[in-house]
């Protein structure tokens, strides 16, 4: 067991001890939100199975998914690309020697992906429901490990490199965001009330107000997009390709 795969079985069990959100210093931790040690403790506080199996047998779990939706994404652009793929990423050293711990950088990225190819579906049929379950994918990705926000932009990018209509790419837009906020608003909250701080921003906690009234602005307009757009000049039907590409693209680079 690492130091860090302590950490998360103390921070689990003072959770579901009534101790709160501390580990077993007594401390808050400031690193990554609570919901990987509550999710590996919880089946000990439940059922009394022991938290390290629990964990083990997730990240196993996650270790297949990510070979899985490799393989996934390689079929998408050479299906004969796809069990080389998945081949390649199960000979990956990093992902065997993590898959034999029990951290949460697999379930990580696995939730990551997930995120992506629900975010890619929702872009390609122009889907408000899939927008919603990937921006819940993507909150529970980003409050297992915030390295998943690296990824946030990819599906709204890769929409404005396939030229999808404006209006269409919004309202999937505000669909991922609001449900994003809504499903990280508690642990920025959380963070916030401790340590009188943004989680990852460093800026003061007051400033979470105006972060909060412009991304759900943003989510609404999006959303709306189909009702407004006409009258700022934009139609349902794409802008000329090369415009729109071009912006994905650098929008890209510059992500």
């Amino acid at each position: 067991m690492s130091p860090d795969d302590a950490l998360y079985l103390g921070i689990g069990a003072n959770l579901f001890a009534g101790r709160g959100v501390t580990d077993v210093f007594g401390a808050f931790p400031p690193y990554h939100s609570p919901l990987w040690p509550a999710f590996i403790e919880a089946p000990y506080a439940w059922w009394r199975i022991d938290p390290s199996l629990a964990a083990h047998v997730t990240v196993v779990i996650a270790g297949l998914a990510v070979i899985a939706l490799t393989a996934w994404f390689a079929w998408r652009s050479v299906p004969l690309a796809a069990a080389l793929a998945a081949a390649t990423m199960l000979g990956f050293p990093f992902l065997l020697t993590l898959a034999r711990g029990m951290g949460l950088d697999l379930p990580a990225s696995a939730l990551t992906m997930l995120y992506v190819a629900l975010g890619l579906a929702a872009v390609r049929r122009g889907s408000v429901g899939l927008a919603v379950a990937a921006g819940l994918t993507f909150a529970c990705a980003f409050l297992v490990k915030e390295i998943a926000l690296s990824f946030a932009p990819v599906p709204l990018l890769c929409g404005l490199v396939r030229n999808v209509p404006l209006t269409s790419l919004g309202r999937v837009a505000g669909g991922i965001l609001l449900a994003a906020m809504v499903g990280t608003s508690w642990w920025f909250i959380l963070y916030a009330q401790q340590l009188g701080l943004v989680y990852r921003l460093g800026a003061p906690a007051w400033v979470l107000g105006p972060l909060a009234i412009g991304g759900i602005a943003l989510a609404i307009a999006g959303l709306t997009a189909g009702r407004w757009a006409h009258r700022v000049g934009l139609s349902s039907e794409p802008v000329p390709g090369r415009v729109v590409a071009i912006a994905g693209w650098v929008g890209t680079v510059l992500w």
